[in-house]
């Protein structure tokens, strides 16, 4: 179950605006049918492409939120700590780029609506009270207040503790603690492995890859490392997935041939239900491949060490030389004209 002395941050997000292509509403107006027909072909209050923007910044603030947690029902799951601080201000940041361009749709929203009612009044100039109608018109479309309350941006961070004097965080754990468990591992499962068999399709079908195509599978090992406190059999994933990128070339092309580890990774990770089987059943995952990674660099080093250098020793002949005698140090030796033979005659230096 979750370590509750590391509390979990949730993180609501939300970007709200209106449904794109909708158009004015003629029922009930006493008008032409020929003007009916003109506002459903050439009048659309809210085109798509003027919410696109909105759409951006929603996909902006679940982009960065999936880097550093995972969606739950109570909202994305963060371990909470210094981390809150940073993540409240980077989704307030983009509140206030939403909120500035609020302020533009607006404007040009207005726009959009006088429009409609200048092209009534220029298109049918010839019916007599083409203005009344145009003015009926007007009043039909959708107010500046109802499209100002539409457009919307949502930031708020719940850290849950067991602090009794937060009694709505507490609930909010013991509420969560039961199913967050599950949801986290299955959730982070299902994104490795998507990621996985997407690189491993793309290696498959080209032959090659850049280390640059990796970087999702760096970014779920982060998240592997940071949200390990909820299920402590998925902290190996983030230091295994690790080991093994860090045997890849930082540059340059990846093969089947150069990056074996890399595809035993892929494989391994290629089947969510036979991943989530293993953990459940705490069988160590990965483990063979970091195992086989470290015997290759043992094997290595001990093959780069160098040889201990044998010393060849000449031997040296024991042959007697004739002809030749043992040398005597200068100091040693005496004069032959001041030393005389013991014995009979006087001494010849000549022989």
């Amino acid at each position: 179950m979750i370590n509750t002395t590391d509390a979990v941050a949730y993180v609501h997000w939300a970007v709200h605006f209106p449904s794109a292509n909708a158009t004015i509403k003629t029922d009930g107006l006493n008008i032409p049918d020929e003007i009916k027909a003109f506002i459903r072909m050439h009048h659309k209050i809210i085109d798509q492409e003027s919410l696109n923007v909105f759409f951006k910044y929603r996909k902006q603030g679940y982009d960065y939120l999936d880097t550093i947690g995972v969606a739950t029902p109570f909202g994305y799951a963060i371990k909470a700590g210094h981390t809150i601080n940073e993540v409240h201000k980077k989704l307030s940041d983009i509140r206030t780029e939403v909120l500035r361009d609020k302020v533009i749709f607006l404007v040009e929203y207005e726009g959009r609506c006088e429009g409609l009612v200048d092209n009534l009044i220029n298109e049918f100039s010839h019916i007599e009270n083409i203005e009344v109608i145009a003015e009926l018109v007007r009043n039909k479309q959708r107010s500046h207040a109802y499209v100002d309350n539409k457009i919307s941006c949502e930031v708020e961070v719940i850290k849950t503790t067991t602090a009794e004097s937060n009694v709505e965080a507490q609930a909010l754990l013991e509420k969560s603690k039961s199913s967050i468990e599950v949801s986290v591992k299955d959730k982070l499962i299902n994104e490795a492995c998507e990621i996985a068999n997407t690189l491993k399709s793309r290696l498959e079908e080209k032959g090659k890859m850049n280390n640059s195509s990796l970087v999702k599978l760096k970014r779920i090992a982060q998240k592997f490392a940071s949200l390990s406190f909820m299920k402590k059999a998925l902290k190996p994933f983030s230091t295994r997935i690790n080991k093994i990128l860090e045997t890849l070339p930082s540059k340059g092309v990846l093969t089947p041939e150069t990056a074996t580890h890399l595809v035993a990774l892929l494989n391994a990770l290629s089947n969510p239900e036979e991943v989530r089987s293993k953990i459940d059943n705490g069988e160590e995952i990965l483990l063979n491949i970091v195992s086989s990674i470290e015997m290759d660099v043992d094997q290595k080093e001990t093959a780069e060490q160098p040889k201990p250098s044998v010393k060849t020793v000449k031997k040296v002949s024991k042959k007697k030389k004739v002809g030749k005698k043992a040398s005597v140090p200068a100091e040693a030796q005496i004069p032959p004209s001041s030393k005389k033979p013991s014995g009979l005659g006087s001494y010849n230096p000549f022989g």
